[in-house]
């Protein structure tokens, strides 16, 4: 299954209500995998039928086969899979015999095995209708699907997204980022103006930057160690650069 990878209005909403209870910034990869969860949410509502030869099927049914075991990944190779996978038919044949012709769009190691297969130039088929009449199929559990199990993008998808969103955060009026952690502008920890213009005349005088740790600590007036001391580091660094438009050495 394709998945689109553009960040939509939809996408943004879901980011902005994930964001909306958090008061501490959250880190890039934690959004992005969030997002990928949301993306590909609902091919986990799509109903999966336990494969059994004896039962019939059509293009685009989704069957779970059980390949627990060591499979082929090179011609010396093997992998050891503890559950079972999701596969997709996507070709139906019955002049010679009858069988169906699958492809995977997981992401776990099974993926190896299709890849081998591939190089080998061998097609992934199973038979059905060995019985008449067919048996009628059983359908997986929801609690069961193995795709609850494993990273819902490929990692070249994962990264893609990542960037993405990264551009996406760059840009948002709405949503702080910094240092590859966002919050909702709404969250960010309050600090005075004047906070700004004395850590302001203090770069001029001293002619040296500090950690955002240091002006926290003797300007913002938050003891290090506190609950409140790394949002209170994240909102004084996003003020400073694009609210202050203040170069200073960042946390």
């Amino acid at each position: 299954m394709e998945v689109n990878l553009n960040i939509e209005n939809e996408d943004i909403k879901f980011l902005k209500d994930y964001l909306k209870g958090e008061n501490s910034p959250v880190e890039i990869d934690e959004l992005t995998n969030q997002l990928a969860l949301f993306k590909t949410e609902s091919r986990l509502n799509d109903k999966v039928k336990v494969y059994n030869p004896k039962c019939e099927y059509k293009v685009d049914d989704l069957i779970y086969k059980d390949y627990r075991g060591k499979i082929p990944i090179g011609t010396k190779k093997h992998i050891e899979l503890d559950r079972g996978v999701v596969l997709k038919v996507v070709e139906v044949r019955s002049k010679f015999k009858n069988e169906i012709k699958l492809e995977y769009e997981g992401t776990s190691d099974y993926k190896k095995y299709l890849d081998y297969l591939t190089r080998q130039k061998i097609e992934l088929l199973l038979p059905h209708k060995m019985d008449k009449p067919c048996e009628k199929p059983e359908y997986l559990d929801p609690k069961l699907d193995p795709r609850k199990f494993y990273d819902p993008l490929l990692e070249k998808d994962y990264n893609n997204l990542r960037k993405k969103l990264a551009a996406l955060l760059n840009k948002s009026a709405d949503i702080a980022f910094t240092g590859n952690k966002a919050i909702l502008v709404g969250n960010l920890k309050p600090i005075d103006n004047e906070v700004f213009t004395k850590i302001r005349e203090f770069l001029t005088d001293n002619g040296r930057s500090e950690s955002t740790e240091f002006f926290v600590e003797n300007f913002v007036k938050i003891k290090k160690g506190s609950e409140d001391f790394g949002p209170y580091c994240f909102a004084l660094s996003y003020k400073m650069r694009n609210d202050y438009k203040i170069d200073f050495q960042p946390f």
